[in-house]
């Protein structure tokens, strides 16, 4: 929540509990930094709009264009148990695979999460902890964003065509009778004109998906957070022809939420090119690193094996 917002709730405690998780999707700014600077030198709270002071307040979270209510609370904790987190840690990890939490342990928890959960042998598993399915494909902007047809067909094909294996394999826990595959599979895409394009392509092939509770969710990782789902696919959607930074790896969190939201498998199609080992540093390329570790992990290859359900382009 952005301080703006949420501070304000203080002036009605004594004290507050603040929970939630840095590392999870930040807040949505609406005030440009340029205004707040002006805003907190015209109040006193900075000599002048350049004042060092300001990169004091935005590290803190009290900084309306960057800040954010978690931060503020975690700043103003007196318990301290690690050199570089204030406030209480709930390190006990009970959704995912400890294969899967492993990349965000790695990418934002500085390996503190315990995961609870063992791992899933293989002859119990029908996808593995980590996959991808590599398409050649190029990308359409639309605006300031993207799309990529090729890749939501394949999503979209690939769901269709192992419906029948997802739903046999992951009963609802309650009764043991099939559930939706909605509440089994979620996609995430980091582009909402992609996640319009994929939703509607399976509305077309997957009619009963229409229904009340039959959904299957798929957006950008905003609609995901908070929730879970057995399998997720990640759509990257940026093409073969594209040579710049990508979106997903100006931060942190935006790959925790998406990688963190799948209990067993976290499955991505498209260009996999985009994601180099070498580039360990970054979210796409310590993703690499889980992502090509095991030659099971290649869903195509998988595939013509005999591995898994067949899949081809319809």
């Amino acid at each position: 929540m952005s301080p703006e917002i949420g501070a304000p709730t203080f002036a009605l405690a004594k004290r507050a509990v603040v929970v939630g998780d840095v590392y999870q999707i930040e807040p949505i700014w609406n005030v440009p930094e340029g205004i707040d600077r002006a805003n907190a030198a015209k109040f006193g709270l900075i000599k002048k709009w350049d004042d060092p002071r300001y990169l004091k307040m935005e590290q803190d979270g009290y900084t309306a264009a960057k800040g954010n209510l978690m931060q503020m609370g975690a700043r103003a904790c007196r318990l301290q148990k690690y050199p570089d987190i204030r406030g209480l840690m709930l390190v006990e990890h009970r959704r995912c695979v400890p294969e899967l939490i492993d990349y965000c342990n790695a990418l934002v928890y500085g390996g503190r999460l315990d995961p609870v959960r063992e791992s899933i042998p293989a002859d119990q598993r029908i996808f593995p902890a980590f996959g991808y399915f590599a398409i050649a494909s190029r990308d359409q902007k639309v605006g300031g964003s993207r799309k990529n047809m090729a890749e939501a067909r394949a999503i979209v094909d690939w769901i269709v065509q192992n419906r029948a294996l997802l739903e046999r394999h992951y009963p609802d826990p309650k009764t043991g009778l099939s559930q939706p595959i909605g509440k089994i599979v979620g996609i995430v895409t980091p582009f909402s004109p992609q996640a319009h394009l994929i939703a509607n392509l399976i509305k077309k092939k997957m009619p009963d998906t229409k229904k009340k509770g039959y959904a299957i969710t798929v957006g950008t990782v905003h609609r995901l957070q908070g929730a879970e789902r057995d399998v997720v696919l990640f759509s990257p959607t940026y093409g073969e022809d594209h040579k710049q930074g990508m979106f997903f790896d100006k931060g942190r969190n935006m790959m925790n939420v998406a990688v963190s939201r799948a209990k067993d498998s976290f499955l991505v199609f498209g260009n996999v090119s985009l994601f180099k080992p070498e580039k360990s540093g970054s979210p796409s390329g310590l993703l690499a690193k889980y992502l090509f570790k095991h030659k099971e992990n290649d869903l195509a290859s998988a595939a013509k094996t005999g591995q898994s359900v067949a899949f081809t382009f319809i």
